[in-house]
């Protein structure tokens, strides 16, 4: 990088320990394509915004400053003062600014608190992710472990839906000592006894066609059925891929859904006990798909019907309260 444009990032950077948080996750998450991560300093944040824009293309207006950065700041007075200002060979920055992010230099008498309501009203272009920190990537691979994720609440990037009829579900993140990712867990615990009824928490982050999709679940109680699912190729809550265990049935199924209408493709009989953690996985390629039950294979068949890519998610029936953990998906 030139001297100039080394100023004018760690101008940018300096502005606030805030918005050095802001620059740092939202660049890395843009960068590398990966699982916003929360950066725990704003050190560790300006570090990483450096070494993403060594790399990024220049805006063609904003002379020295990267095309992304450009975009986010460009409804903020101040700060777009101060990169003005350093582009064209000012040393200092404007007084507005100084005043604005703190300066010891300035008579400015407002505290912390005030300053950083300011920064966050006066830049409402850039936007701060809402990623929980129990959502990993390693290796291409997305984990959803639920372990930073508030109890009570669903967990942020998460939608619930309904397949069917019956009552909302309730999808919250629970302690509880047999995780298998400790502290916590992603519970279906609404029990409506609706027969026709399939509760969904769909992730929002990205699309896939072809995947690797795995998840530990728990069949823990429901007189209707004790099913645990897991949905991809998602269009909308009518329309998906679903491979499904029953500790009822005794069984383990591929479906498709169809404008809300469910049919099976494969099914195989299996045990499969209540209270016990068991793993689920889907190998999805083009139109052949493989369903695995703790590891071992249990069905191997193709299907049309829905060739594009769509989300992904965890899916019950009627009255199962039912566990989840580590959900992992790896494109393919």
């Amino acid at each position: 990088m030139t001297a100039r444009r080394t100023t004018i990032v760690f101008a940018v950077l300096a502005f606030s320990s805030s918005l050095g948080w802001v620059l740092g996750s939202e660049l890395v998450d843009r960068r590398v394509h990966a699982t916003p991560q929360v950066l725990d300093t704003p050190a560790r944040a300006g570090r990483s915004a450096l070494e993403t824009i060594g790399s990024q293309p220049l805006d063609e207006n904003w002379p020295g400053v990267p095309r992304e950065i450009a975009a986010q700041i460009a409804r903020s007075s101040p700060l777009a003062e101060l990169i003005r200002g350093l582009s064209a060979g000012r040393s200092s920055a404007p007084a507005n600014v100084s005043a604005f992010a703190g300066d010891p230099g300035s008579d400015d008498s407002r505290g912390p608190a005030e300053t950083r309501q300011e920064i966050a009203s006066a830049l409402p272009a850039i936007a701060i992710p809402e990623s929980p920190a129990s959502k990993a990537s390693r290796d291409g691979t997305t984990i959803y472990n639920f372990d930073q994720d508030a109890a009570g609440k669903l967990p942020p990037g998460f939608q619930v839906a309904l397949t069917g009829r019956g009552s909302q579900p309730v999808w919250v993140v629970q302690a509880d000592a047999t995780a298998p990712s400790q502290p916590n867990l992603l519970a279906q615990t609404s029990a409506d006894n609706t027969d026709y009824r399939f509760p969904l928490a769909i992730a929002q982050q990205g699309s896939l066609q072809n995947l690797s999709l795995s998840v530990k679940f728990k069949a823990v109680a429901g007189s209707v059925d004790r099913a645990a699912g897991l949905v991809f190729r998602l269009q909308d809550a009518n329309n998906y891929y679903v491979v499904r265990a029953n500790a009822l049935e005794d069984n383990f199924n591929f479906y498709r859904v169809v404008n809300g209408r469910r049919s099976e493709i494969k099914g195989s009989k299996v045990k499969v006990p209540t209270g016990e953690w068991r793993e689920m996985r889907i190998e999805a390629e083009s139109n052949r798909f493989k369903c695995f039950l703790d590891g071992k294979q249990m069905i191997d068949t193709t299907d049309e019907t829905f060739a594009e890519a769509g989300k992904i998610g965890l899916w019950t029936k009627a009255d199962s309260v039912t566990y989840f953990d580590n959900l992992q998906v790896t494109p393919k």
